[in-house]
């Protein structure tokens, strides 16, 4: 299937392309031109990944329970009680 700039897949596909040039830079510190192809299939896996993660994880505010980070307290805070 030839996939060109006005069909809608290229429209689709445009964020995951963004997202693979993004672990490419960050994820795998190289750059498009020297990529091997362990490392654009590590690209596109980790862009996938983080697809799928969004697409499945309910947000916080539907299910009205707290996100983990929220709930911990450090036993350094200012509202623990000294001896």
């Amino acid at each position: 299937m030839l996939v060109t700039a006005e069909s809608p897949s290229a429209v689709a596909s445009a964020p995951l392309r963004q997202a693979i040039l993004r672990h490419i830079t960050y994820s795998l510190g190289t750059t498009p031109d020297q990529l091997t192809p362990r490392e654009a299939f590590r690209a596109v896996a980790l862009a996938v990944r983080d697809a799928l993660v969004e697409r499945l994880s309910p947000p916080s505010s539907a299910t009205g329970r707290q996100t983990p980070s929220a709930s911990i307290t450090s036993p350094w805070s200012s509202s623990s009680a000294d001896p």
